[in-house]
């Protein structure tokens, strides 16, 4: 994440909580293995043996890993980041002993051509990667933008000026790494979703690379003629732009200090303008009207009174068990474990880990529960992706409109939460609403996510 800190809009805080879950599944693997792993590539006739993809890694990294011998290597099978995206992945793993030290490393291949799409590496740290430097930030930069040039054989990718990343205090016995990146652009302007990172030690040793996955042979670009000035967008911009109060709070993530600021903070619910027309676009396509934020709505005139003053940790568990009911014979239920903990926020509440165990291992997440409240804090929905998992076909019901599933969200903010915020706004409601809207199709409108 690039930035300098994170602030965080208190009244839209109320009811966007971070939500993580983890998915753990298991196979049966032979106990034979061949001494060269085959992997069939996705629509293509292509095969691929582990030799091949280190073959192909020494190529992209000449005499830097002569020292690894084809044992040291271990290849996972293709793999794919979304259904949608059959281009298939490789994973090249690898370790050694170098001087009484393990270091380990690991590559990611893409596509037909074995083309890198990331790279780690945890070599030795030597002094020479320690203040003051072997490498200077300048010496680091050149050696980033040749091993992009050579890397990926083309000129399109123009190096960021910006570098502005939060990074953590260092102290002086910890080593140096330089981090650039990269942007594709195409008629010299850049492409949001084609990026390339890089980290440089103060050795002068590429450690990681990554490219961000993109489907740009898919996309059409307009042409750069007859688009509106950079003047005349700003002045639009200038006429439109609007600003309110807002608490912001900071936080230290050294110290975990939080500080509370009243700031102006500049408002307008659009992501940018057209070049060609100047209209407004927005998360709903373009539009000639300038998208106002909509006004602060109340919920409830008063906050609700807490579902229980106080949840023992039993009854935290049939809440959640409830939440995860699944009717499905091919899935069940397992409550892992349940722990009273801290939050982020400060309050006391029930971590529930769970489990649904089906035929090909397991997927899992967490619950949690207010303690003093029965308030849920966060929870997550995952049965729909489960069920095609599994080939289970799943009763689609009748699509519903964005007005009745504002109305089944703010039932089940009244339900789940408690609400002691009286006014809550609007930007929190349209989190939820995309997160609906995205599942509109599904069997039961269920709540997906807090």
């Amino acid at each position: 994440m690039r930035l300098n800190k994170l602030g965080i809009i208190l009244t839209s805080s109320a009811l966007t909580v971070g939500l993580f879950s983890t998915t753990v599944s298991a196979a049966p693997n032979g106990t034979n293995q061949t001494s060269k792993p085959i992997v069939q590539v996705a629509a293509s006739n292509v095969v691929y043996t582990k030799d091949d993809l280190i073959k192909k890694f020494r190529s992209y990294f000449p005499k830097q890993f002569d020292s690894l011998k084809s044992s040291d290597f271990q290849m996972s099978s293709g793999n794919y980041y979304t259904p949608e995206d059959e281009t298939s992945r490789y994973s090249l793993s690898f370790t050694q002993t170098i001087e009484g030290k393990r270091v380990y490393g690991s590559v990611g291949f893409v596509g037909d051509n074995l083309d890198i799409e990331h790279f780690s590496y945890s070599p030795p740290i030597g002094s020479d990667a320690l203040f003051p430097a072997k490498v200077s930030k300048d010496e680091a930069r050149k050696l980033a933008v040749d091993f992009v040039k050579t890397l990926l054989k083309e000129d399109s990718y123009q190096l960021e000026s910006d570098n502005n990343y939060y990074y953590p205090t260092r102290i002086l016995t910890e080593p140096i790494n330089y981090s650039f990146s990269f942007t594709k652009t195409k008629n010299d302007i850049s492409i949001s979703d084609n990026r390339v990172d890089i980290n440089v030690l103060g050795n002068g040793q590429i450690t990681s690379f990554y490219k961000y996955p993109s489907t740009q042979e898919k996309n059409t670009f307009d042409e750069v003629k007859n688009i509106k000035s950079e003047k005349d967008i700003l002045n639009k911009l200038k006429e439109n732009l609007e600003v309110e109060l807002q608490y912001q709070v900071n936080i230290d993530y050294q110290s975990g200090e939080r500080t509370v600021k009243l700031v102006y903070q500049p408002t307008g619910n659009f992501l940018g303008l057209s070049a060609a027309t100047g209209k407004w676009l927005t998360p709903n396509g373009y539009t000639d009207q300038f998208p106002s934020k909509a006004k602060l709505k109340k919920i409830v005139e008063k906050p609700l009174p807490a579902k229980q003053k106080g949840i023992t940790m039993e009854q935290a568990k049939k809440a959640a068990e409830k939440l995860l009911e699944n009717k499905s014979d091919k899935l069940k239920l397992s409550i892992q474990s349940i722990d009273e903990i801290e939050n982020y926020n400060g309050q006391t509440v029930y971590s529930i880990q769970y489990m649904y165990n089906h035929r090909n291992g397991g997927s899992g997440a967490s619950i949690e529960i207010n303690k003093a409240t029965g308030e849920v804090i966060q929870y997550h929905n995952m049965l729909g992706y489960l069920m095609n998992e599994l080939g289970e076909k799943q009763e689609v019901a009748k699509p519903i409109s964005q007005k009745d599933a504002l109305a089944k969200a703010t039932s089940y903010i009244k339900e789940w939460f408690l609400l002691t915020y009286t006014t809550l706004v609007c930007l929190s409601m349209s989190l939820i609403m995309r997160k609906i809207w995205a599942h509109i199709t599904s069997p039961s409108h269920e709540l997906l996510m807090a």
